[in-house]
C-alpha cells in the first residue's frame, strides 16, 4: 500500500467538501430560485427599485416647485412603482387639488395618493 501525503489528502478534504457546499446550495427546488429571481427582474423593470422610486419622486416634487400658485416647503413625495404619495400641509384646499393634478402628469406616475391636509396658519411667509 503506498503512502498518500497528508497535503495532498487535506487539499482532497477541502476540494469535495466545497463541493458539497456548494452542491447543497443549488439543491433547492427549481420553483423558489426562479420565482426569486423573477421577482427581483421584475422589481427593477417595473419601477420598483428605490433609484427608480427616488427618481420618480425628486421629479414630481421638481414639477410641483415650478408651480407659481403652490407652496410646497410643507410637502412631501414619496414614490413606489408608479405610485406618488403626497404628505403634509398647504395653506388651501385649492393647493391640495393642484398638487394632486401637477403629480398625475408627471411621466412615469400611474396613481397619486393625496394626504395632504389644510393648514390655514401656514401662509406662503416661507416660499416654495
Amino acid at each position: 500500500m503506498s503512502k498518500i501525503p497528508l497535503r495532498s489528502t487535506v487539499l482532497v478534504v477541502l476540494l469535495i467538501s466545497s463541493l458539497s457546499g456548494t452542491l447543497g446550495v443549488f439543491a433547492q427546488p427549481a420553483s423558489s430560485s426562479s420565482s426569486s429571481t423573477a421577482g427581483a427582474v421584475a422589481s427593477t423593470t417595473n419601477g420598483n427599485s428605490r433609484a427608480e422610486n427616488r427618481a420618480l419622486a425628486r421629479l414630481v416634487k421638481r414639477t410641483l416647485r415650478k408651480s407659481s400658485a403652490l407652496t410646497t416647503a410643507n410637502i412631501t413625495v414619496r414614490a413606489k412603482a408608479g405610485i406618488v404619495t403626497l404628505l403634509g400641509t398647504v395653506p388651501t384646499d385649492e393647493e391640495v387639488s393642484q398638487a394632486a393634478n401637477l403629480a398625475e402628469t408627471v411621466p412615469g406616475v400611474t396613481s397619486v395618493n393625496d394626504r395632504l391636509t389644510v393648514n390655514a396658519l401656514q401662509g406662503r411667509a416661507d416660499g416654495r
